[in-house]
């Protein structure tokens, strides 16, 4: 991935290209906050449930903190779960594996709330 990320820079630098950073951009989770959590807020309560519960795998982890914190703020007694590979542990061991879904390193968009890395 740091590969990766250096190429993209590197084409910012000489070609003025556009680099969305997902992993730095707050706007990741905002926009989750903003749209996928109350999506799934009403389509709860459409049923006449709530959400007790919210488990998603974590790579740029844009989803899993933005529904989160939209979670949150509709029952703060809901959990939210972090999922990752167990050879690749890297939330809750800080530890990375070739079978990890994340990108090898704690998103800056990663906001602890209570949550368990599964």
């Amino acid at each position: 991935m740091k590969g990766s990320i250096a190429k993209a820079e590197e084409l910012v630098k000489e070609k003025g290209y556009y680099m969305p950073m997902q992993f730095d951009n707050p706007e990741n989770p905002n926009i989750h906050e903003l749209t996928t959590g109350p999506e799934i807020i009403s389509a709860m309560n459409g049923i006449g449930k709530s959400v007790d519960a919210f488990v998603a795998g974590v790579g740029t982890d844009g989803t899993l903190s933005g529904i989160g914190r939209a979670l949150k703020k509709e029952n703060p007694n809901t959990k939210v779960y972090a999922l990752e590979p167990s050879e690749s542990p890297l939330l809750k061991d800080g530890k990375t594996g070739k079978h990890g879904i994340a990108a090898g390193f704690i998103p800056k968009t990663w906001i602890k709330m209570s949550m368990t890395a599964l």
